[in-house]
């Protein structure tokens, strides 16, 4: 019952990013060959890309000729599995193929498998499947999508990964004020808001602070960010999130990864109000309210204290002094045992396109 609760407004999003989308020289259903269209309406009957076999199987017997009539269909869906398709054969030319594709907008659900169901604009479904010849290419790509079509998910997506450049300082401003929620989340709306503060403009300043107000919860990225360009202005932030959410997300979801960053975001500011922030969390009992493993976190509060150096945690120094000395210790018998991680490394297929949307470098800009 809950599938076809979530199923109803989802084919309505269709059928209304449909009509908005739809040229005079759409062509539909019914001008297909006969034999495809009992197929074809079935596959936008069921309103959901899924990754059946059949389905599968149906597209990849489609020539080259039906497959960019199906790319020019009135059915988003189509759309999608037919673009997708085409960026799995050497006989379309697959960056002309993106590039011109960048502007559908329209909308369709996608089988995610344990993700479950999501909403996407068709650009943003085909950009998952394409395949660039280099990175070279694939950054020419991104660079369009920031500058010409930074309504996509995947202009948020890709924002730490590409070394932002002046001339996209007003679009990724504009990504930062955007008022809407599709087709992104939290996460995607920080990485604009860190990107934006990565030209530290004073006048942005404000603008960041009240965006990040609206946020339903701190993220590592918003950390990170008051971390990396701290304002004084920014410690209401962080006072606001501790105690609000920081136990309800550590016990939630069972991990401390965005309680670490808020604390070594806190202890950079280095006044009376940080330090108020980092004794409640280091006097609270008990350490956290429920039964996440919280080694890793305490160590991270006593390393924050410990090498932040200032008068106003002298009285939270002396109270971590052993600890922090143990934890020293303990780092440098680590580094003296000659010990190094090994890395595994798998063999990968040859491919005439080895540059995908998902290869990344080994560590985000943030």
């Amino acid at each position: 019952m809950k599938l076809a609760v979530f199923c109803i407004p989802a084919l309505a999003l269709i059928f209304f990013s449909s009509c908005n989308q739809v040229s005079n020289n759409a062509v539909a259903i019914k001008d297909f060959d006969d034999t495809l269209q009992p197929r074809l309406t079935k596959i936008v009957t069921a309103g959901i890309i899924t990754y059946d076999s059949a389905t599968t199987t149906f597209i990849k017997q489609i020539d080259d000729k039906q497959l960019v009539q199906l790319s020019e269909s009135d059915q988003p869906m189509l759309r999608a599995l037919a673009l997708k398709e085409m960026l799995s054969r050497k006989s379309f030319d697959h960056f002309n193929l993106m590039m011109t594709h960048l502007d559908d907008t329209a909308i369709v659900v996608s089988e995610e498998g344990e993700w479950g169901l999501q909403f996407k604009f068709v650009s943003d479904f085909m950009l998952e499947q394409g395949k660039w010849k280099d990175t070279t290419a694939r950054n020419k790509t991104i660079e369009e999508i920031v500058l010409k079509h930074n309504y996509l998910a995947a202009a948020y997506n890709k924002l730490p990964y590409v070394q932002l450049k002046p001339e996209y300082y007003n679009s990724i401003k504009e990504m930062a004020m955007h008022d809407g929620n599709f087709p992104y989340g939290t996460l995607e709306k920080e990485n604009a808001l860190y990107a934006l503060a990565t030209f530290s403009k004073k006048e942005d300043i404000p603008v960041i602070k009240q965006l990040l107000y609206n946020f339903p919860r701190m993220a590592k990225t918003s950390s990170k960010l008051m971390q990396n360009y701290r304002d004084t202005s920014y410690i209401e932030m962080l006072e606001r999130c501790y105690p609000k959410t920081f136990y309800r997300i550590i016990c939630r979801e069972g991990s401390v990864d965005d309680a670490e960053s808020f604390i070594n975001s806190v202890a950079v500011y280095k006044n009376e109000r940080s330090e108020k922030i980092l004794r409640s969390i280091l006097s609270h009992k008990p350490f956290v309210p429920c039964l996440a493993d919280t080694a890793s976190l305490m160590q991270t509060l006593v390393k924050a204290i410990w090498s932040n150096k200032c008068d106003a945690y002298s009285e939270l120094r002396k109270q971590v002094a052993a600890t922090a000395l143990k934890y020293e210790e303990q780092e440098k018998q680590s580094d003296s045992s000659g010990i190094e991680n090994e890395s595994i490394i798998f063999p990968q297929e040859p491919s005439t396109e080895p540059v995908t949307w998902w290869d990344v470098p080994a560590q985000p800009h943030f």
